[in-house]
């Protein structure tokens, strides 16, 4: 469960936040996209199976409470379920 205070920093962050793992129900909720979302966005483009930042990405990572800037390609978790 994440804490109340790092739900209000996402729900108010201005760019477009994305997750990295193959599901989560939390990030569904606050709609943060999934990683693989980003080239559909003009952000990223895909390469085989990395995300290629064309600007810098915001990933969220859940376990720690923590936003991420991405500025180099990244390994792309496959979404499988929410």
């Amino acid at each position: 469960m994440i804490s109340q205070e790092f739900k209000d920093r996402i729900k108010n962050f201005n760019k477009p936040l994305f997750y990295n793992s193959t599901g989560n129900k939390e990030a569904y909720k606050l709609f943060v996209r999934h990683l693989s979302f980003a080239p559909n966005m003009g952000l990223a483009r895909k390469e085989g199976n990395f995300i290629v930042p064309k600007k810098t990405l915001y990933l969220v990572d859940f376990e720690s409470e923590e936003i991420i800037e991405i500025k180099d390609k990244i390994e792309l978790v496959e979404l499988k379920y929410l």
